[in-house]
């Protein structure tokens, strides 16, 4: 994330190292659990931690028999954890990163002069660029990837 006030960037934070294999499976390992949780506090209505025919709405009735992969009726933990259909979940699938040009390394330091950009406004009918405001109003950029 970067700051910028006025043409000066006045604080930055430093890209942290980026998961490893094991830590991204890890993570994917513990969303897959926390919907099931959330799942089975949805409508797991006796609170006996498995799913039953009657616990299940109309629309996904008809799908507890594809789904039940032991045959008793009803759709437990194990069995929910693996139809969590999550990216990265099935066999052969793998997330990649940004394809080579997407994102460039930061080389902007704390009282740099900020680079110039041009952007829409908030209607969407003009460009603006960041040099129009140097030395005339204060502007306070936050920039941040949050994917």
């Amino acid at each position: 994330m970067m700051v910028i006030s006025s043409d000066t960037v006045v604080a930055q934070s430093k890209p942290s190292d980026p998961p490893t294999a094991e830590e991204r499976r890890e993570s994917r390992k513990k969303a897959r659990e926390r919907d099931v949780d959330k799942l089975l506090g949805q409508f797991d209505k006796n609170k006996d931690k498995v799913l039953a025919d009657s616990e299940l709405p109309k629309a996904l009735r008809e799908y507890l028999a594809l789904l039940d992969k032991d045959g008793d009726g009803m759709l437990d933990r194990v069995e929910l954890l693996k139809m969590s259909g999550r990216p990265g979940s099935k066999a052969g699938e793998i997330i990649t990163g940004p394809a080579k040009g997407e994102r460039y390394n930061d080389k902007i330091e704390v009282g740099d002069t900020a680079p110039d950009f041009r952007l829409a406004d908030s209607s969407g009918k003009r460009m603006v660029t960041l040099s129009a405001f140097r030395a005339k109003k204060p502007v306070v950029l936050i920039f941040g990837s949050y994917t």
